[in-house]
């Protein structure tokens, strides 16, 4: 009984029904409260429905039941970085990569997670294993490129932009923050021909940079 209210509550986060998710699941606790998919899973849907601090207690239970879920660590450490806990959050993702080395995902919240709190270069190491593990890891380039610019790395800075457009070249953002990184170089003709592709790709930020720099 308490995996058919699991089961249900499945196919209700894979459809996005987060609140019918959640019924599912608390059924399947209330019948089996000893099962860690259970408390993964309602976490889940609770993050989702941004309610982090609830996400984090079935996480909690996730790790007391199965210690070795390195998911559940990630995900604790997703519902931390929400709420702004940016030490506690690396701690997690550190936990996840100690207990699975090529989780590419935790080596990226990670990163995200250092250039909140001002470690730029670990950032961009842990952006750097994100992409070793999977060298089509877009997001990881963009925001590579992102802090390299912060750093004043400009070229290389271009060079990670240059990158995810060539793997993804519908991403808006990466034609934003390279036409940011070209403008910071003078190259005017540049930067507005990446923006005008970022804004017919409906990048919003495009049109405020234009309108910042060319009216």
């Amino acid at each position: 009984m308490a995996e058919t209210h699991f089961n249900k509550g499945l196919e209700k986060l894979l459809n996005e029904d987060y609140e019918g998710a959640l019924a599912d699941f608390n059924k399947a606790i209330e019948l089996n409260p000893t099962d860690s998919d259970f408390y993964y899973n309602r976490g889940d849907a609770k993050l989702a429905l941004e309610d982090y601090k609830g996400a984090i207690e079935d996480y909690n239970k996730t790790i007391e039941l199965d210690p070795a879920n390195e998911y559940a660590y990630s995900n604790r450490g997703a519902a931390k970085f929400e709420l702004q806990d940016f030490s506690a959050a690396i701690a997690d993702y550190s936990k996840a990569i100690e207990l699975y080395p090529e989780f590419e995902d935790a080596f990226y919240n990670r990163g995200s997670a250092n250039r909140e709190i001002g470690e730029l270069e670990k950032a961009i190491s842990d952006f750097t294993m994100a992409i070793e593990i999977d060298p089509e890891f877009i997001d990881a380039y963009n925001d590579r490129g992102v802090v390299k610019f912060e750093l004043g790395k400009i070229n290389e800075a271009i060079d990670d932009f240059s990158k995810a457009i060539e793997i993804y070249p519908e991403f808006g953002a990466a034609y934003c923050n390279r036409g940011e990184a070209k403008i910071s170089l003078d190259d005017k003709e540049g930067a507005l021909e990446d923006w005008k592709k970022a804004q017919k790709l409906g990048d919003e930020d495009a049109d405020e940079l234009i309108n910042k720099y060319f009216k």
